[in-house]
């Protein structure tokens, strides 16, 4: 009778051992033919359920930041109160539920904390089944902890996945918008006799909102620009492409800035819906006249050196796409004089925003110092290097925070 009893208990113990062996061997199949993550809870319910003979459980897996609970049976509504961080957290390994624990565990015979490289992944809780395995040698928390961590870091590595391929199609398509918004800038500035003119153009991300153009209407007058969107990323590439395509047609077709503006403030809002607006200095020359007209619409007034002063060009506008109609309109006009010698320096917020590390901006002051020391510098691809190095150095380690771009020119009349 003893050798029966004995032959039955280690049959018992092989048939659990073959029990376990077939779980793990069907959950990591699973895992290998890439099932779900709803089939993955199915098959893990299956096992909990089913086999292993386990009459109550709750799951709770974080996602990202998140504390989910993905799967109960056999409980009552009452512990749907429980708080993973308050109650759960603290517990960093496998616990029986005693009396100091019924409060809130007390539907339950053993909380079991799933962890991966110290970061708490999911907390098992299982009861109703101690009075099966009256035998410790069983030790089916520990069995359940395993095959909960299969399960958990497979939906981990899987939500992770997504994440990648989501990352990487977003990161292919600002590869795209960037490669779009390039081309919104001119491939080159003309070679004109008595301008030159040279542009700078600093990305804080791959894709921003800053635009600058120059655009000739007939064989004495151009047009020149420097734009601005609010907000960055995406949406403000796209909507200044938007922009731009809008501005190339309208120059030709309406000669009049007051007629231009209206037009472009209406094509703004229709495009923004009044959630972005753009900024915009745009100005006409003449260079048969030597007249400067221009609107700033919002935009960091560019700075006009001729005979050792600076003039801050900021007639205009508020910014395009702010309000239906534009509730003003001021066209500023600039003559030059026969023989005068002229810089334009247009730019972003970006420059004058820029901060140092004692959280000092660069500011208006400091970009009119330097236009006022350097104007006397040859070729405008020098002058804007030298302004690039000046911002450098101001910043120290302080990174840029927005998009930086220049237009500077210089004229003889």
């Amino acid at each position: 009778m003893k050798t029966d009893a004995t032959h039955k208990k280690m049959q018992e113990e092989l048939d659990f051992k073959q029990l376990q062996l077939n779980s793990i061997l069907e959950i990591t199949q699973a895992i290998n033919q890439n099932f779900s993550s709803d089939q993955l809870l199915s098959i893990y319910q299956f096992v909990i359920r089913n086999q292993l003979k386990i009459g109550k459980l709750v799951l709770y897996i974080v996602v990202g930041k998140k504390w989910r609970g993905v799967l109960n049976y056999g409980i009552g509504s009452g512990f749907k109160s429980v708080s993973v961080p308050e109650n759960l957290s603290p517990i960093n390994d496998i616990v029986s539920v005693d009396e100091n624990h019924n409060q809130v565990f007390g539907e339950f015979e053993t909380v079991i904390p799933v962890f991966h490289k110290d970061k708490a992944l999911a907390y098992a809780l299982i009861g109703d089944y101690k009075d099966k395995y009256p035998d410790p040698k069983y030790n089916i928390s520990a069995f359940v902890q395993t095959i909960t961590n299969l399960i958990v870091v497979a939906m981990e590595n899987k939500r992770l996945a997504r994440e990648l391929v989501k990352q990487e199609g977003m990161k292919r398509e600002l590869q795209l918008a960037a490669e779009m918004q390039a081309t919104l800038f001119p491939a080159s500035l003309p070679e004109l006799e008595n301008i030159e003119m040279h542009a700078t153009y600093l990305p804080f991300q791959e894709v921003g909102g800053d635009y600058y153009d120059f655009i000739p209407l007939n064989d004495d007058e151009a047009l020149i620009c420097m734009a601005d969107v609010s907000g960055k990323g995406l949406a403000a590439a796209l909507l200044m492409a938007n922009f731009q395509a809008n501005l190339r047609v309208l120059a030709n077709f309406y000669p009049s800035f007051s007629d231009l503006m209206t037009r472009l403030n209406s094509k703004v809002m229709g495009s923004a819906k009044g959630e972005k607006y753009i900024t915009l200095f745009i100005a006409r020359f003449n260079n048969k006249t030597r007249q400067l007209e221009y609107v700033n619409a919002g935009h960091n007034p560019p700075l006009l050196y001729f005979n050792g002063k600076i003039l801050s060009l900021e007639e205009g506008t508020v910014g395009l796409g702010m309000f239906d109609e534009l509730p003003f309109l001021n066209i500023g006009k600039v003559t030059l004089e026969p023989g005068a010698e002229v810089i334009l320096l247009s730019y972003t917020d970006g420059v004058i925003d820029l901060e140092n590390d004692q959280g000092n901006r660069f500011g208006t002051d400091r970009l009119m110092d330097f236009l006022s020391e350097h104007a006397h510098l040859r070729g405008m691809k020098v002058f804007n290097d030298a302004l690039v190095r000046k911002l450098n150095e101001f910043r120290g380690k302080k990174p840029f925070v927005d998009d930086i771009a220049l237009l500077s020119c210089r004229g003889k009349f």
